[in-house]
């Protein structure tokens, strides 16, 4: 049986869809042959990478506003922490200039992204509360 189409769910926003690309990258990247040896950092950048999405997928379906928030920043302070590993890695010779720059960038639109998920909700917990646009956060 098809399921309905699903106007919302983690699935449907960019932030999500993105983050997972990036994830993908990140395990592709881990598996060179450059991080032979190097299972701390492997295992990291791998952990790190992956509570992206997961954490935009949690808060999306805890269903309320708050607890999309908390999982949204720990997703974006995921994305900085993928962001210095990556930088660790370039800088032991673990990943070109040209990879860490690319990834870099993916992890920065990441950014963006959930930080425009970050302000819809909480336009939407001012809406709750009854607050206008000169109380926001």
């Amino acid at each position: 049986m098809d399921q309905p189409n699903r106007k919302l769910g983690f699935e449907n926003l960019d932030a999500w869809k993105l983050s997972m690309e990036l994830t993908n990258k990140i395990m592709m990247l881990t598996r060179t042959a450059s991080f032979k040896g190097q299972f701390d950092l492997q295992s990291q950048l791998n952990r790190c990478s992956l509570s992206i999405p997961s954490n935009i997928a949690e808060g999306e379906e805890r269903g309320s506003n708050r607890d999309a928030l908390r999982h949204l920043y720990i997703a974006r302070g995921s994305a900085a922490e993928l962001r210095t590993q990556l930088m660790a890695a370039r800088n032991a010779g673990l990943v070109t200039h040209a990879v860490c720059a690319e990834l870099d960038g993916l992890s920065v639109r990441v950014t963006q992204l959930i930080y425009g998920v970050i302000r819809h909700r909480r336009k939407l917990i001012r809406r709750e509360k009854g607050l206008g646009a000169e109380d926001a956060w």
